[in-house]
């Protein structure tokens, strides 16, 4: 079916733009541009499909009094159905559309009105406007006197820095609304006590410069807002706001939102690329970039009883962006009985008992779980035992599963997972089989997978671990990580076998 229709539009300062990609897959998409003479636009093409038309031609008195228009034809052909896949950011990052963004309108008298400004124009506006920039010149508001010469005592600049964090994390309440504009105004916010993400973070920016730190805000979009533009500025991409400092030549990029962020670590939701910097005098732009891993350990120690079952314990231990999570995850319930009672559910048919947390509120400090395992062994008349010994942490299902990908994958951060197992068996009981050793390496250092597994008399030891050197990975890079993980997948769920004499 071929449908064509002509849209007339008034609004020339939001022209209308173009998907060419849907849910569904397309034959052919063309799309024409009529653009009187008088206004120029910045086109851009977003997604990786390409143009199979990008034609342009003049059309004379297409308006009343002799005005010309430029027509523009774009199309492409074969148009593949967009499909959401896992670990990828916001769907407007890659749906291949078209943006028009005015740029200048031409009048008759010759003068020229650029519509499109340049960076240095809105970063003056910024550090003008109420909700931003006069807001940093009012560190007395968030900082008494009292707590300004508690601060001001401690000469090591680096850990000055961190005690204004801390006063700052420990009096706010973030009301879970974004903004690179306060919604309050910084002393509101303070007497009482919340605030959206910019009332919170220009905040501790005040705070900072008031404490004689060298502090200055950095606006970016997050995860699910997708991309900025780079080429021109558009302040409605920017959606968030972080503190930047730099301390002895190093930078800090911190956020005041959540008491379990730990000092220069941010939210995963801001790692999308670039920010930028908005400092008194000059601008650039900043990579947001993750100071720490997606990184985690589970230890699993299990021995036979008498009776043939197997009993032991677990042990994980949760760092960087993982361990912000499972706080947050173990915090959302009512109450930690809830959490175990939720984990002992989830576990099943693992019976779980004596669950153990440790440094759940204190995010400088690594995230430690402990908690006892009993699971069926032999049971009666049955000589033999396929086990998997892999009995938290598994990966069960490729995450790469398409024939092929055209955007990037992106982890967000370096993954960092180990999994260590031993188990004793008495001498009655025989290992029969157990997985070959496994070491698999991406291209050009991108990471790795190693399974090792050790047999020293009646005790076998496995050990799994998954390491990415880098946080994102280019559409090339897809079929190396799908066959990474297709192994990861096949070795994890391989059993041991035993049997009992």
């Amino acid at each position: 079916m071929e449908i064509a229709y002509q849209l007339d539009r008034p609004y020339i300062f939001n022209f209308r733009e173009w998907t060419f990609q849907r849910e569904i897959p397309k034959l052919y998409s063309e799309y024409w541009a009529t653009i009187p003479a008088y206004y120029r636009y910045n086109i851009s093409l977003v997604g990786y499909l390409k143009l199979s038309k990008n034609e342009a031609e003049r059309v004379r008195d297409c308006l009343s009094q002799g005005i010309d228009c430029s027509r523009q034809k774009f199309a492409m052909n074969d148009i593949p159905a967009f499909v959401e896949e896992e670990h990828m950011t916001a769907k407007k990052n890659f749906l291949s559309a078209l943006n028009f963004e005015l740029a200048e309108v031409h009048h008759r008298t010759g003068y020229v009105d650029k519509v499109t400004r340049e960076w240095n124009n809105v970063e003056d506006e910024l550090r003008k406007d109420s909700r931003f920039g006069v807001q940093l010149r009012r560190g007395e508001n968030v900082m008494d006197k009292a707590m300004a010469s508690a601060v001001h005592t401690e000469p090591d600049l680096l850990k000055r820095a961190m005690r204004v964090y801390d006063l700052i994390v420990k009096h706010y309440s973030w009301n879970g609304e974004y903004g690179k504009y306060c919604e309050h105004g910084i002393k509101e916010a303070y007497d009482e006590g919340v605030g959206n993400v910019a009332d919170l973070n220009l905040s501790l920016i005040a705070a900072l410069r008031y404490a004689g730190i060298q502090a200055d805000p950095v606006i970016l979009s997050t995860r699910e807002n997708g991309y900025v533009t780079e080429v021109f500025p558009v302040l409605s991409d920017f959606n968030y706001v972080l503190a930047n400092i730099s301390i002895d030549g190093k930078e800090y990029l911190l956020d005041a939102t959540d008491p379990l962020l730990p000092f220069g670590m941010i939210p995963f939701h801001c790692l999308n690329g670039k920010g930028r910097l908005i400092g008194d005098r000059e601008t650039s732009w900043r990579e947001i970039r993750p100071v720490e891993k997606r990184k985690q350990t589970n230890h699993i120690a299990l021995s036979f009883t008498d009776e043939g079952n197997l009993k032991g314990s677990i042990q994980n231990t949760y760092l960087g962006y993982d361990a912000l999570s499972k706080r947050q995850e173990i915090l959302s319930f009512n109450s930690l009985r809830d959490y175990t009672s939720d984990l002992k559910n989830k576990l099943s048919p693992l019976l779980v008992t004596n669950i153990e947390v440790k440094n759940l509120e204190d995010p400088s400090r690594p995230l430690i779980e402990i908690f006892g395992v009993e699971l069926d062994g032999f049971s009666d008349g049955v000589s033999t035992l396929l086990l998997n010994p892999f009995l938290i942490n598994k990966t069960v299902q490729n995450p790469f599963r398409a024939s092929d990908r055209l955007y990037p994958v992106d982890f967000g951060a370096n993954i960092d997972e180990r999994i260590t197992v031993t188990l004793e068996f008495p001498e009655d009981v025989v290992l029969v089989t157990i997985p070959e050793d496994v070491g698999l390496a991406l291209p050009n250092g991108g990471g790795s997978y190693v399974l090792k597994t050790q047999k020293e008399g009646q005790k076998v030891s496995i050990i799994s671990w998954l390491n990415t050197s880098k946080a994102i990975y280019s559409r090339e890079e897809y079929y190396y990580l799908k066959e990474l993980f297709a192994h990861i997948v096949q070795v994890q769920n391989t059993d041991l076998i035993f049997r009992k004499e």
